[in-house]
C-alpha cells in the first residue's frame, strides 16, 4: 500500500504546509508524506490530527502508545482499519464503521491527518488509505515516523489526549480497491499487478504461520515495501 500510495497517486494542492519539504525533495507526490518539522509545527494545532498506529497488536502495542507517542495524538489498531467481509465487497472496512471510526478520532473535512507508526510507514499508509478511500484526502505518512520523531529529540507524550468528536462523512471512491473475484476475471487486463511483501512471501518461503497461501498472485511482480524505505526508515 506504502508503494503505491507513494509513487502511483495523482499529484495535487499541498494541504497548507504539510509536504512542502517533500516537494523540495522531488517526491512524486509530496501531498502523501509530512516531514517531522512540519507536524512539529503544528503539534497543538485543532486542525491536526495524528494518528499512533502500532506493528505489535493490543495489549502491546497500546501500552507502547501509553509510554510515549507524538503530543496529541491518538490510538488506532489494526483491527479497526481492516474487514475481510467488507474487502470482498470492495471495502477497506464498512461505510458505517468507517464513519464512527473517525468521527470518533476528530475528523472532518477540515482535518489534516498525519498517521505514523514505527515500522517505517507500512501501517500509516494504511490508515492514509482508508482515508483517501472514504474521501478524505488531506492525509499523509509522517516520513520516518516515530523512529525519525524521537532519533531527531522531540518530546513524546504520555498522557492520551481529550478529543472532541467531529462528524465524518464517508464518500467511498470503489476505483480504489479492486476485489479477489474481479482479479481472478482480469489477470490477464492491461495493468501491472504489484506484490509489495518480502521475497521470501512473495516465493512462497516464508515460515509464518499466520500466512495461509503460500506464493504469489500469478503474474504479479515483487516490490518489497522494505527496498522504498532507507535504515532511518523514511521513503527514498
Amino acid at each position: 500500500v506504502a508503494v503505491v500510495l507513494l509513487l502511483a497517486w495523482p499529484a495535487g494542492a499541498l494541504a497548507q504546509c504539510w509536504g512542502q519539504e517533500a516537494a523540495k525533495e522531488k517526491f512524486a507526490n509530496p501531498r502523501l508524506l509530512a516531514e517531522t518539522k512540519e507536524v512539529a509545527d503544528h503539534v497543538g494545532d485543532p486542525q491536526q490530527r495524528l494518528v499512533d498506529f502500532r506493528l505489535n497488536a493490543d495489549p502491546e502495542g497500546r501500552e507502547a502508545y501509553r509510554k510515549g507517542h507524538l503530543p496529541g495524538a491518538v490510538y488506532v489498531t489494526r483491527q479497526e482499519l481492516d474487514d475481510l467481509a467488507a474487502n470482498r465487497q470492495g471495502f477497506p472496512i464498512p461505510t458505517a464503521k468507517a464513519e464512527a471510526l473517525f468521527s470518533r478520532l476528530g475528523i472532518d473535512e477540515t482535518v489534516q491527518v498525519v498517521a505514523y507508526d514505527d515500522t517505517g510507514g507500512l501501517l500509516a499508509a494504511r490508515l492514509v488509505y482508508v482515508l483517501h478511500f472514504f474521501g478524505h484526502t488531506k492525509a499523509s505518512v509522517l516520513n520516518g515516523g516515530l523512529t525519525k520523531w524521537t532519533k531527531e529529540g522531540r518530546a513524546l507524550a504520555a498522557e492520551e489526549p481529550a478529543v472532541r468528536p467531529r462528524k465524518f462523512v464517508a464518500k467511498p471512491n470503489p476505483d480504489l480497491i479492486v476485489t479477489a473475484d474481479w482479479l481472478k476475471k482480469n489477470l490477464k487486463g492491461n495493468f501491472v499487478l504489484v506484490d509489495s511483501r518480502t521475497p521470501e512471501e512473495y516465493a512462497g518461503t516464508n515460515q509464518d504461520p499466520d500466512i495461509k497461501a503460500k506464493g504469489h498472485i500469478p503474474g504479479a511482480a515483487n516490490l518489497n515495501w522494505a527496498d522504498t524505505i532507507t535504515e532511518e526508515k523514511t521513503f527514498k
